[in-house]
């Protein structure tokens, strides 16, 4: 029943129905714990459909991943044109420490770095140690990778990253695209 309400929970927000649904979502929370551990599904689909404001709340439930939630709250104050709120909450992300952090949030982590310009580098510098230091990484990281390399204007490395990645996710057939 959880799955079924969160299946028309997205169909809704494709459809542009915020309140249906949030009352649908309701529902597969009610339904199915995993949904309540894995809120950030719902808010991240939200955001992708250009309702950041919906998002807000169900971003301050996921309480139990702080560099997540930091990110996508930062997020959905950029794209509400909220840029000091924004840059707020992106700095408050940078803030904790990945060490002591239980939750596999790497690509937030990195993303922050990117949203905030990355002028150090620090964004761009961890996934080139990931890449270096890993003997197998996935499309994702080397995706990573490229977009740091784009927003520090180095564009011929930024392409070849994409492509290596492009090739990896075709190879693994997780689609055309």
């Amino acid at each position: 029943h959880g799955y079924i309400a969160d299946l028309r929970a997205d169909l809704a927000i494709q459809q542009g129905n915020g309140d249906e649904a949030e009352a649908y979502y309701a529902v597969a929370l009610e339904k199915d714990p995993l949904y309540k551990q894995n809120i950030h599904l719902f808010y991240m689909r939200l955001l992708q459909h250009g309702q950041p404001e919906r998002a807000l709340p169900y971003i301050q439930r996921d309480q139990q991943h702080p560099i997540r939630a930091g990110f996508w709250r930062g997020v959905a104050h950029y794209r509400l044109e909220q840029q000091e709120d924004a840059e707020r909450e992106w700095q408050k992300v940078l803030k904790i420490d990945p060490k002591q952090s239980q939750e596999p949030s790497f690509s937030e982590l990195i993303l922050t770095h990117y949203y905030l310009g990355d002028k150090e580098r620090i964004g761009l510098s961890n996934v080139l140690r990931v890449i270096q230091e890993s003997r197998r990484y996935d499309w994702q990281t080397l995706f990573l990778a490229g977009l740091g390399w784009a927003i520090q204007g180095r564009l011929d490395n930024a392409e070849a990253n994409f492509q290596i990645a492009v090739n990896q996710r075709r190879m693994a057939g997780q689609g055309k695209l």
